[in-house]
């Protein structure tokens, strides 16, 4: 029994012992008794709470100065800039990207799997194989989504650059007449509205188990082309809902 635990078990005898008391004949010794253990469950109380309040404190910081420098080293580095970098054809790193990778001896055009997923790794559903795998296993038929209008269409789909993206566009109809000779024919009125984009980013992942991949042929180039086909009709729709297109 904890010492807290103790005191909890004595204030209840204590509140016992008063309720016995309280309406027994008043002498001096009932008062003197009642003064005594009042003022030892006054102190019982505030013992009690003082070990509430270190209880429910947080625990100390446990990591060194040096493993703290290294968590916020991690955390300031940006893989997006990197693969940006990669992709656009500008080489080096600086900063803390570049002070991560000259600690880990990387290269500029490498990044440490902790930038991915730090030190909480996400824990997933995991896809499982199907029970009826047989040895005459038939080729797997892939879910089915709509073809992407944008890209049968082939509609331009442009990588913008930082910040929100703003797409004027025509809303009037040209008013196209037939005028009299000689006659004045009425113009259209224009008018325009703006699209504004804010970045926003689609997500999708399947997780499931080295064994399952081993023992389901074909397993894991069907979640990849399931991933690529869903992502593309989501991108499709967002795209006609951002744009108005029908």
């Amino acid at each position: 029994m904890t010492d807290k635990q103790k005191m909890e078990l004595r204030q209840s005898v204590i509140r016992s012992r008063l309720a016995e008391i309280a309406s027994a004949e008043s002498t001096d010794e009932i008062r003197q008794e009642i003064d005594t253990l009042g003022r030892e469950f006054s102190g019982n109380e505030r013992s009690i709470q003082a070990y509430m309040i270190a209880e429910s404190a947080e625990p100390p910081e446990t990591r060194s100065t040096e493993d703290r420098q290294r968590s916020e080293l991690l955390q300031s580095c940006n893989v997006g800039q990197l693969l940006d970098d990669l992709v656009g054809g500008r080489s080096g790193t600086n900063g803390a990207m570049q002070e991560y990778q000259t600690e880990h001896g990387l290269a500029a055009n490498e990044i440490s799997v902790r930038m991915l997923h730090d030190d909480e790794i996400e824990t997933r559903a995991v896809t499982s194989a199907p029970g009826q795998v047989a040895q005459n296993q038939q080729p797997i038929i892939d879910y089915v989504f709509p073809m992407a209008v944008a890209a049968f269409m082939g509609i331009d789909m442009p990588v913008v650059g930082v910040g929100d993206a703003v797409f004027p566009i025509l809303t009037s109809e040209l008013a196209v007449r037939t005028p009299a000779e000689n006659a004045d024919a009425a113009e259209t009125t224009g008018a325009f509205s703006a699209q504004v984009l804010t970045p926003s980013r689609l997500q999708a992942s399947f997780f499931y188990s080295r064994e399952d991949s081993a023992r389901f042929a074909g397993m894991d180039s069907s979640l990849r082309e399931n991933l690529s086909a869903g992502l593309s009709d989501v991108s499709r729709a967002e795209r006609k809902h951002a744009t108005g297109v029908s």
